[in-house]
């Protein structure tokens, strides 16, 4: 889940009686048609850089990607430069 207001959230899913564990993890958007992830997901491989998890989702055009990886550090400038 990425939130807007982490300890909001954190809370409330708390009350719910859910464990909660927190993760950096990276947000990116692009276009809303196959394929789209590959080349990104190829230079990221290609860096070295494991995929941990990746998860999406789209509304119209566009759609938003939300990963983590070994080195997000690193992963991050890789994804800046696409």
């Amino acid at each position: 889940m990425v939130t807007s207001n982490n300890p909001k959230a954190t809370k409330v899913v708390k009350t719910l009686g859910y464990e909660v564990k927190k993760n950096d993890v990276l947000l990116m958007e692009l276009s809303n048609k196959p394929g789209a992830f590959y080349p990104v997901a190829q230079k990221i491989a290609d860096a070295g850089i494991n995929i941990d998890y990746h998860y999406a989702t789209t509304g119209g055009p566009k759609g938003q990607i939300v990963l983590s990886t070994d080195n997000n550090t690193k992963a991050m400038r890789i994804i800046k430069q696409c």
